[in-house]
């Protein structure tokens, strides 16, 4: 998979200290001038057919995958003209003929760059949903860009000051959530976004959107037929014969939905599934069973790894590394292996990120809908005080996976409408936490401006709250954190992969199916299931989701116990720079007793502190072999890992 560099002179005289810059990477191919200069690498012979298009008017370089769709044809009679002449000339002519109004019709995972060569101006373009990143900062009048933060932060004087609204949005949603980026100096190109560079200037504006249009005005079984159909064409279009075909396989629908459609185009032993586990003592919390069973059932080549706390220092400093901002996820971690097992055996992956967003596949959209029907009850208010007074007043012990605890939070966190209601469950008291845990220096730069999920609710452009929710689950969580899991450790393998169900246009259309076909307080992705109902077996059907979950948080209770301690010494200057680690340590007392369950933002103080010493405290360019004993500040101090 190729990477991509360049720059472009905005402001100021031509100066030859930047003339001279040059990737960190070496270049297939590259195109250089008085004031633009671009880099991409890869294989020669590929970086020119696949990724150039070059004439006395434009120069354009494609860095990743456009795919052909039936209606895109429609659209654009001309296309089909130009299919023997590779994708890059193709877009050259409809850009030529349409401009920049082509994009929005696009459909791919890809960063596209336009040169116009008679006045210099430069286009950058991300896809619709964010399947590739672009990063962007000025140095000394020069706009410079590149895939990776790591190829900007080499350059001179740019600044690794920390962005304290991006360390706030790791601590909230797990991820740095674009337009920002964990410092101060480098922005992201936001997903359905084009920048736009000329001399003095340079812009960024959104040219398409996810957003909520009319309902979907259809009986039941027509939907199901159409939604069965774009799945279809969305998994047929991304096949290439000559690619040998990976898959993430889970025990849910989408990974088996994925093997169902790939077994019937293809000779199914060809297709190589792969998943992970996590040892006996957390098998459940793994998937490990259901995905046998499918493999068997469609008789694909299925392979296996165990992923369990002995292996955390195998993958952890290679996984934040490459993944280059701070994650909460400690599932990363699983992908890195995933990654490097897929390399010796496809050449692609699919992934099923997506369709939870759009067709109400997560637990929260049954609560949610409880919420909004509980909220219609005259006494509604009253009757949740005086629940939460009795289940606070309850002994709830140690188990915080029981029931008296989740009933607890459920009704500690009904707020007076579905979106607060949405956030309590997601955040929880944030207000609270981050006055508890973060330092003043963080909080006084801060002030009262933290980040939110407001601007995607409005830009659902819809007053339903589901519909709303689901669009904010698509810019937060799925473009900034499951995409790119699934993204950066194929790539830095040089595997490609398909992500099907994150196609803008099905997105659009389940967007506009009606909630109640979607998701009920008992039932996820209702019509989805009865779609699919036809290829998978009922056993995958009907099982309860579960995901690729990671038992971090148990690992933080017994065999990474010691290690957390460790990390959480007052030497520890990566932390103590920005969060209240006293509180820490009082956190993890809590968590390690199992009063309440604090997992997730401890695993995030291990991941800032490895991030920290790899980006802040190392400025070289390659990756020190860095172990969690090396995060370690106490004197004699060292982590420990029991069975």
């Amino acid at each position: 998979m190729n990477r991509l560099f360049g720059y472009k002179r905005i402001a100021g005289d031509r100066s030859d200290y930047l003339s001279r810059l040059r990737p960190d990477f070496t270049p297939a191919l590259e195109r250089t001038g008085p004031d633009t200069a671009l880099f991409l690498s890869g294989s020669p012979g590929n970086a020119e057919r696949d990724s150039l298009f070059e004439n006395s008017e434009l120069l354009i370089l494609l860095e990743g995958n456009v795919y052909s769709k039936g209606d895109f044809g429609t659209r654009y009679p001309e296309s089909g003209r130009l299919r023997g002449d590779g994708v890059p000339s193709r877009l050259a002519a409809l850009y030529a003929r349409h401009g920049p109004t082509v994009f929005s019709d696009l459909t791919g995972d890809f960063v596209l760059i336009i040169q116009h060569k008679s006045d210099g101006k430069l286009l950058i373009v991300r896809d619709r949903m964010g399947g590739r990143k672009l990063y962007h900062t000025v140095v000394d009048g020069y706009l410079i860009f590149s895939t990776k933060l790591k190829s900007l932060l080499g350059v001179p004087t740019v600044s690794r000051d920390l962005d304290y609204f991006a360390l706030e949005s790791f601590i909230k949603f797990g991820c740095v959530v674009a337009p920002d980026t964990i410092f101060k100096s480098i922005r992201e190109l936001e997903p359905g976004h084009l920048l736009e560079a000329v001399t003095n200037r340079f812009v960024t504006r959104p040219y398409w959107t996810l957003h909520a249009g009319r309902e979907i005005d259809d009986s039941e079984g027509a939907i199901e037929e159409a939604l069965y159909e774009k799945i279809e064409e969305n998994i047929s279009g991304r096949m290439k014969p000559e690619e040998r075909i990976g898959l993430y396989l889970s025990g849910g629908i989408d990974s088996n939905t994925m093997l169902a459609m790939l077994s019937e185009r293809c000779d199914p032993s060809e297709v190589v599934t792969m998943s992970i586990g996590y040892g006996e003592q957390y098998e459940n919390y793994d998937e490990l069973d259901q995905a046998r069973f499918a493999a068997s059932h469609f008789g694909s080549d299925h392979h296996e790894l165990i992923n369990g706390p002995e292996h955390l220092d195998e993958y952890l400093c290679e996984t934040v590394w490459n993944f280059e901002q701070p994650f909460g996820n400690p599932a990363l971690l699983s992908w890195t292996a995933l990654a490097k097992l897929a390399r010796e055996l496809v050449d692609v992956v699919f992934v099923g990120a997506g369709a939870d967003e759009v067709l109400g596949g997560y637990r929260r959209y049954n609560a949610l809908n409880l919420i909004r029907l509980y909220n219609k009850i005259p006494s509604h208010e009253w009757t949740s005080r005086t629940l939460a007074r009795l289940l606070g007043s309850l002994a709830l012990g140690a188990n915080h996976y029981g029931l008296a605890y989740r009933l607890h939070k459920l009704f500690d966190g009904i707020q007076p409408d579905v979106l607060s209601t949405n956030e309590m469950f997601l955040f929880g008291d944030y207000d609270h936490l981050r006055a508890s845990v973060l330092s003043e220096r963080v909080l006084s730069s801060q002030c009262e401006h933290v980040p939110a999920l407001d601007r995607y609710y409005e830009m659902a452009e819809s007053t339903d709250c589901l519909k709303q929710v689901f669009v904010a689950d698509c810019y937060t969580d799925l473009v900034s954190e499951q995409l790119t899991r699934a993204l950066i450790p194929l790539e830095q393998n040089a595997v490609d992969y398909r992500a099907p169900f994150s196609d803008p246009d099905l997105m659009s259309m389940c967007l506009n199916i009606p909630d109640r076909y979607k998701a009920n307080i008992f039932r996820t992705k209702i019509i989805y299931k009865h779609a699919v109902d036809g290829i998978l077996p009922r056993q995958i059907i009907k099982q309860k989701k579960r995901g690729m979950s990671h038992p971090v948080n148990l690992w933080l209770q017994g065999p990474l116990l010691g290690a957390l301690n460790a990390v959480l010494s007052p030497e520890n200057r990566a932390l103590q720079a920005y969060f209240h680690v006293d509180h820490l340590r009082s956190l993890a007392e809590e968590h390690a007793s199992r009063k309440r369950d604090w997992g997730n933002l401890l695993w995030k103080m291990i991941v800032f502190s490895m991030w920290h010493e790899l980006f802040i405290e190392n400025e070289g360019s390659d990756m020190p072999d860095l172990r969690l004993k090396d995060l370690c500040r106490t004197p004699g101090a060292s982590p420990t890992f029991s069975a």
